[in-house]
């Protein structure tokens, strides 16, 4: 029987057998050692995190670049992709070194996670902000 084992931010297990059948399990449930175990010597979830977290900071890093270099040579640049590098640098970041911390929220979602990412928009946001007013200030 093939078990998919997902690690959840409060520690539990969410374990989906090959009917699709989804259970949650935590340490009161007598295989939640040999599970965690097994998915602790799984390092491909946290490979693929930190794969297209470098990924995402190349983007944002050439998307910041490219957006700086078309205003110094063309004398404008594109709002849109401006927005890019940011998200990308930092989210990037973020992903980099909390692999876990990827995925959506869930109502089980520990607080440290959410003030972590919300942190880490503000820092976003602020980037932006400074980015955008060097931008539209930027004088030849």
């Amino acid at each position: 029987m093939t078990t998919s084992v997902t690690m959840l931010g409060n520690g539990r297990l969410r374990t989906t057998d090959e009917n699709g059948r989804t259970t949650e399990i935590g340490p009161e449930h007598p295989d939640y050692q040999k599970l965690v175990a097994t998915y602790r010597a799984s390092p491909r979830t946290a490979l693929r995190a930190r794969v297209t977290a470098v990924v995402f900071i190349l983007a944002g890093a050439g998307a910041w670049w490219y957006v700086w270099h078309q205003l110094i040579t063309e004398g404008s640049y594109s709002l849109r992709l401006s927005l890019v590098g940011p998200f990308g640098l930092f989210g990037g970041l973020m992903l980099l070194i909390r692999p876990d911390w990827g995925g959506p929220w869930r109502q089980d979602t520990p607080t440290a996670q959410k003030l972590g990412v919300g942190v880490m928009m503000a820092v976003i946001l602020v980037s932006l902000g400074i980015n955008e007013y060097l931008m539209s200030h930027y004088r030849p």
